[in-house]
């Protein structure tokens, strides 16, 4: 079996702090022993204003966590390719020609969570994201000279019977970069699978996918997405990944070989630390901070 290597120390403890109970400790009021003097109504409702400002933040974060919960919740809904291939429902100017015959006509649909990696100067290449319709896995190619777009995948699905995998799942917050004018996608997300570690090499020239399957024993990145590759040489045969889903470990990868090499391991940081034993400290300090402000008012 490959091995995964996750990289989670021991001794995180409970490190994954809901947003509630983070955002709880923003609740803490402070009660003065002393009884102050009456301040005229203007001051009494700027006080008012000035100790509702953290419940206002609170409400406002609680708000947005709502928000991403949503996203997710319709990312995950539907994640399987449209009837209809992606990008078809936009039309562009029929009058102009295409560089690669019978795949012009339209221009990408909506969508976020997509990569846009360059190729040359005037060449750069679209892959996945999540549209209106679900996320897709199709690829498109934009040249600047003449402001065409060109799809060179439509996307979907593997052959029932093929024995191998021969397109990439549809995906969202994965990373590409092009190595010898090839396109190169590693991760990301769907709602079926998770989040993937699975490597992806395109041919631009011959519009095919294969997948690059590690070996048995084989030593590979943590699935995850959100994370960021880069390629130093574009004409090389190597690109390197760095974090998603919180993490902070770097790994490199071979074309050439289908080998990872781990560059540096997760670690904790300080901040990171701070979650778990730092907890009555940023307790106390909050509450210093509130008593803090109030006294000024």
């Amino acid at each position: 079996a490959v091995a995964v290597k996750t990289g989670v120390p021991s001794h995180l403890g409970n490190l994954a702090l809901s947003p509630r109970r983070r955002l709880g400790l923003w609740s803490t009021t402070v009660q003065c022993t002393e009884e102050a003097p009456r301040r005229p109504p203007r001051m009494r409702a700027y006080r008012r204003a000035a100790t509702a400002a953290p419940r206002a933040s609170v409400a406002a974060a609680a708000l947005l966590s709502a928000v991403l919960a949503m996203a997710v919740g319709c990312r995950a809904q539907n994640t399987t390719a449209s009837a209809t291939p992606p990008g078809t429902n936009v039309d562009v100017t029929p009058t102009v020609t295409s560089q690669v015959p019978e795949r012009f006509g339209t221009q990408p649909s909506a969508r976020s969570g997509q990569t846009l990696v360059r190729v040359d100067a005037n060449v750069t290449v679209l892959f996945g994201g999540l549209t209106p319709g679900g996320a897709t896995n199709d690829v498109w190619e934009f040249r600047s000279d003449s402001g065409n777009w060109t799809r060179l995948h439509a996307g979907g699905a593997s052959p029932a019977d093929s024995p191998i995998p021969t397109v990439p799942p549809p995906r969202v917050g994965h990373s590409a970069v092009v190595l010898q004018s090839d396109l190169w996608v590693y991760g990301g997300y769907n709602a079926v699978e998770g989040d993937r570690n699975d490597v992806w090499h395109f041919s631009r020239s011959g519009g095919t996918w294969r997948q690059l399957v590690p070996a048995v024993g084989d030593v590979v990145p943590a699935p995850r997405s959100g994370h960021s590759a880069v390629a130093l040489d574009p004409a090389g045969t190597k690109f390197m990944i760095f974090g998603g889903n919180m993490r902070n470990d770097m790994w490199e990868f071979d074309v050439t070989t289908g080998k990872w090499r781990e560059l540096m391991e997760q670690m904790v940081t300080s901040a990171a630390r701070g979650l778990t034993h730092g907890a009555g400290a940023t307790l106390t300090a909050t509450v210093m901070a509130c008593a803090a402000l109030m006294i000024t008012l």
